[in-house]
Parts: C-alpha cells; sequence; structure tokens
C-alpha cells in the first residue's frame, strides 16, 4: 500500500469543512502533507488585504509542495466558486490518486477527471475514500 499522505483542499470559504476532513484522514493514519488553513484564515481575520505577489507566489508554491508530496488529494467540491482550488485538483491528477468528495462534487465539470467522486455527505465520504485508498485505488 501506498505511504498514507493526503492533502485537502477546497475553498477558503469553507475552512471549516477542510479542517474535518483533515482530522478523519489524520484518525484514519493519514499524515496531512501541508495544511494551509492558518495562512488563509489569518489573512480572512485581517479583512483579505491585498497581498503582494512574492507572497502569493510562496503561498502557491506551499500549496503545490503539499499536493505533489500526497499519495492522496481530496478535494472537498466547492459550494461557492474556487480558482485555486481547481489548479490544485489540475496539479494533482498526473501526480496522486485523486478523489473528489462532497454534495456538490457532481456539479462540476472538471471534478469528474478525478480518479474518484464521492458525492454524498463528507464524513460518508471520507470513510468510502479511505477504504477505496486501503483497497489499492481500484477503478
Amino acid at each position: 500500500m501506498k505511504k498514507k499522505t493526503a492533502y485537502v483542499a477546497g475553498s477558503s470559504n469553507e475552512i471549516v469543512a477542510v479542517r474535518h476532513v483533515q482530522q478523519l484522514l489524520r484518525e484514519a493514519g493519514f499524515t496531512i502533507t501541508y495544511d494551509w488553513t492558518p495562512a488563509v484564515e489569518a489573512w480572512i481575520k485581517k479583512g483579505r488585504p491585498e497581498q503582494t505577489a512574492r507572497v502569493m507566489r510562496k503561498q502557491a508554491e506551499e500549496d503545490l509542495y503539499g499536493v505533489s508530496h500526497a499519495s492522496l488529494f481530496v478535494l472537498i467540491a466547492p459550494v461557492a466558486p474556487s480558482f485555486g482550488a481547481g489548479v490544485e485538483l489540475g496539479y494533482a491528477l498526473d501526480e496522486n490518486h485523486s478523489v473528489v468528495i462532497g454534495t456538490e462534487a457532481k456539479s462540476h465539470i472538471f471534478m469528474h477527471v478525478a480518479d474518484k467522486v464521492f458525492c454524498e455527505p463528507i464524513n460518508d465520504a471520507v470513510k468510502h475514500l479511505v477504504k477505496w485508498f486501503e483497497k489499492g485505488c481500484p477503478e
């Protein structure tokens, strides 16, 4: 079985859901390769000020590092549009086993290029994706 490492992507407006999924994965034995939520939460608390190109590049590089070092990429299908989450999904498609979860999973065109889509409530989706991963990610 592959090493149990994961990156969880989602809209910056859905940090609570991202953190919940990260916790469920940790409880299932996964290591999170990069947690982007503290940086985004701090930015939101400051009133979403404009950021320099240097800061944005650093954040993007850290996110992509997390994606590239994960054996499992999990995207929580955003309810509201999310540019970054889609970019991360594209980046992950070549490198990882990719999964899209959440009740909105089937409503986005590019979500269907992931290896697996679990269009169900988050807790159920995480249980199913862990079992799928532990079985070797069959088609």
